[in-house]
This record gives structure tokens, C-alpha cells and sequence, in this order.
């Protein structure tokens, strides 16, 4: 990948097709996490470990450059979109139009 090539991040795969996404960048599709109510350990440590995985995942974002598209379990949206601030203020999210079959761009400023 080229330093200024765009990467598109898909927080949890879903079984939908997104190669259309590739139109903004290089699809990466981040590895599963599940955020825990309760563990069979210490729920803290199990949902600290998904931030510290989440936030290796985000490690070569760029704000404003790449691409986000907001998949899966809220909470796990609510998480990366928090993660996403504390990166940058502006953010670009994709989001699917079913009815044009094709992916619209948000470019967000927080």
C-alpha cells in the first residue's frame, strides 16, 4: 500500500459484500472483539483488552484520510467512534444506500 493510499476500515464483517467500499481504498477488516458484561475472569481486564486490541487495529488510521464504515454491535461502533476522536477531529464514514447500491461518504468534523 502506498503512504497516501486510503484505507477503508469495516469495524465488524458482516456477511454483505463490500467490495464496492474498495472505490475510497483497501478494504481492512478489523478482527473480532466482543465487549463482555460478564466474563468468566474480570470483565474489566476482558473489555480492556478489547480497547488495547481495538486500538492496534487504529494504529495506522489517519484522520481525514481514510475511511470508516460503522458495522456490528453498538457497542462496539460506540467504541471505535470513541477511539476515532481521540485520533483527530475529522473523520470520513461510509455508509451503504440500498437503494442506489452504492456507498455514500460522510465527511465529519468533532
Amino acid at each position: 500500500m502506498a503512504d497516501n493510499e486510503p484505507m477503508v476500515y469495516i469495524v465488524d464483517q458482516q456477511p454483505f459484500d463490500y467490495s464496492p467500499a474498495a472505490h475510497y481504498g483497501t478494504l481492512y477488516f478489523m478482527r473480532p472483539a466482543r465487549l463482555a458484561p460478564y466474563a468468566p475472569n474480570d470483565r474489566n481486564e476482558w473489555n480492556s483488552n478489547v480497547v488495547k486490541q481495538l486500538r492496534g487495529e487504529l494504529r495506522d488510521y489517519v484522520p481525514g484520510r481514510d475511511y470508516v464504515i460503522p458495522t456490528g454491535a453498538p457497542t462496539k461502533m460506540l467504541l471505535v467512534g470513541m477511539l476515532l476522536a481521540q485520533l483527530g477531529p475529522s473523520h470520513k464514514l461510509l455508509g451503504w444506500d440500498a437503494r442506489a447500491q452504492k456507498y455514500h461518504c460522510y465527511e465529519l468534523e468533532i
